[in-house]
């Protein structure tokens, strides 16, 4: 049963709710926290975190087209939020993406803080941001949770190592420009063993020809993640031209 005076107490000290506008900024830094809860140490609960979808007071975005006052369709807006969530000084952090159409996500603990990244804002209008936190589980699982995505640009025949993210079960590729070309994409999983760079898993060479491989990219589904891996290596194999790639993590908060 659960425990009316603890959620009291919390609703007193926590900011539940949050609604703001969202700013343009070419330095990086995190605003106060949007999201606040903390409750006695022994009360760990879940929670389910709201985050609506962004909304413009008019004007122009970056493709110069008018917007109406709640637009769920933009891309070109990426936000990042920082969570960060546990009990009793068992505490973890993790990034998370705020994607323009909004997304929910659940996670147990006995206290939240949720700040924004102003990272990443791009267009002439910045939305107005909102959500709010509620102590209960969710009763639908949703088809996918909480997401961070790392976009790399490599020249012809590089590779770049990615991080693996906290709390990553899964990640699924995508390519940010389509050009008409053919091209080999790698895909492989690393660890670090005795300080040697070692391959656990090897996951995807995919050869690409014509206009649609941004159709092909965007529909691929998830890739589990190793439980030793550390890093995941793409690898650019074409011989002339350079490709941005985009690594999506599907992350398991709790």
């Amino acid at each position: 049963m659960r425990n009316t005076a603890a959620l009291d107490e919390a609703t007193r000290t926590g900011r539940w709710s949050f609604s703001v506008q969202s700013r343009l900024d070419a330095t990086p830094f995190f605003a106060e926290d949007l999201l606040s809860m903390q409750m006695a140490n022994v009360m760990a609960l879940p929670w389910t975190v709201n985050l609506n979808a962004f909304q413009y007071s008019g004007g122009l975005l970056a493709s110069g087209a008018s917007v109406p006052t709640s637009n769920q369709t933009n891309s070109a807006q990426r936000v990042t939020v920082r969570v960060y969530w546990g009990v009793d000084g068992s505490t973890e952090e993790a990034l998370i993406d705020y994607p323009a159409r909004g997304c929910t996500f659940q996670l147990q603990a006995s206290m939240l803080r949720l700040s924004l990244f102003h990272q990443g804002i791009v267009g002439a209008t910045a939305p107005k941001l909102s959500g709010f936190l509620s102590p209960n589980p969710r009763v639908i699982v949703p088809i996918a949770g909480p997401t961070f995505t790392a976009v790399v640009t490599l020249a012809a025949l590089a590779q770049t190592n990615v991080p693996i993210p906290v709390r990553a079960v899964a990640y699924r590729w995508f390519i940010v420009n389509t050009v008409v070309a053919a091209n080999d994409l790698v895909l492989e999983q690393l660890a670090v063993d005795a300080g040697a760079v070692v391959l656990c898993q090897r996951d995807f060479s995919a050869p690409f020809v014509g206009g649609d491989d941004q159709l092909q990219g965007n529909r691929a589904g998830y890739i589990p993640i190793n439980s030793i891996a550390q890093f995941i290596r793409l690898t650019n194999g074409n011989l002339t031209l350079s490709r941005s790639f985009g690594i999506q993590f599907l992350l398991d908060l709790g």
